[in-house]
């Protein structure tokens, strides 16, 4: 069975169809200078942990806050602390930066996340707990007992105040 379209019946759908076509077109060309744009390159440093530093000037700086750390959780440590530090003296800012083994890392106040790129999706690699400890995502946090567990009882010679 062929099926026949009028010349009008066209002309409408290339009417209907032309801004999806054109901004299908536009954000094409929006990736490809997006896929082309230079990218943050990390210092691929084996088991050294950096801090970015953004100075007046405002090209990024790699300031090695520690050497031979094992783990990037290790050096999510030490960043946070650095954060910390840094909040101290009365810098504050909303995110504190860093790289270990060509991974950035950012640290704010309740998370520490980590991305392959500058500019990528960022994912969360500790967080916070209550009591101030930095776990991996989803770890069940148990509050910490005190270590007697036995109730405090009153001695017999106990002395009295006087009257």
């Amino acid at each position: 069975m062929t099926m026949l379209i009028s010349k009008p019946m066209l002309t409408m759908l290339a009417k209907t169809q032309l801004p999806f076509i054109k901004l299908a077109s536009g954000l094409l060309l929006v990736l490809s200078v997006v896929a082309c744009a230079p990218t943050l390159k990390a210092p691929s440093d084996r088991n050294v942990c950096f801090l970015i530093s953004v100075p007046a000037d405002g090209k990024l700086r790699f300031i090695p806050l520690a050497k031979d750390v094992p783990s990037i959780e290790m050096c999510s440590v030490h960043l946070y602390n650095k954060r910390r530090e840094i909040i101290r003296i009365g810098v504050t800012s909303e995110i504190t930066e860093g790289v270990y083994n060509g991974q950035f890392l950012f640290a704010d106040n309740r998370f520490i996340k980590y991305s392959k790129t500058y500019e990528g999706p960022r994912f969360p690699l500790l967080v916070k707990t209550s009591d101030g400890r930095l776990v991996a995502p989803g770890t069940v946090v148990q509050e910490r007992e005190p270590v007697d567990r036995e109730p405090v009882t009153i001695p017999d010679n106990l002395p009295q105040k006087p009257s």
